[in-house]
C-alpha cells in the first residue's frame, strides 16, 4: 500500500524519522543535559562526570562532520557546548566549596 506503514516496497521512509542523526552527538546532547540535571540536583560528581563526557562527545561529533563522515552539526555544537557549561559549573561549585571557612 503505498504511503502506508507497512514494511513493503510502498512504505513511506519519511514516516520513520530522520535518519541524519549522528548517534555521537545526539549522546553529546544526553550527556551535556544530564551532567546539568545532576549538577543542579546536588550530584556533583556525576554532573562533572556526565559533563566531560559531553564535552569530549560533542568535539568527536564535530570532527566527524567537519570530515564528512557524520551529520548534526547542531547536535554535537550544542552538547559541546552543554558539557562546557557543565564542567564549568562544576569548578565553580568545586572552588566555592573548596575556599569556604565553614568545611
Amino acid at each position: 500500500m503505498p504511503g502506508g506503514s507497512g514494511d513493503g516496497p510502498g512504505r513511506d521512509r519519511r514516516a520513520s524519522g530522520p535518519t541524519d542523526r549522528d548517534p555521537v552527538a545526539v549522546g553529546a546532547v544526553v550527556a551535556g543535559v544530564t551532567g546539568l540535571v545532576a549538577l543542579f540536583g546536588g550530584l556533583l560528581v556525576l554532573g562533572l562526570l556526565a559533563s566531560g563526557l559531553a564535552w569530549v562527545l560533542g568535539l568527536r561529533g564535530m570532527r566527524a562532520e567537519k570530515a564528512g563522515s557524520a551529520g548534526g552539526p547542531r547536535l554535537a555544537r550544542t552538547g559541546l557546548i552543554l558539557g562546557v557549561v557543565g564542567v564549568a559549573l562544576a569548578g565553580l561549585v568545586i572552588a566555592v566549596l573548596a575556599l569556604s571557612p565553614n568545611r
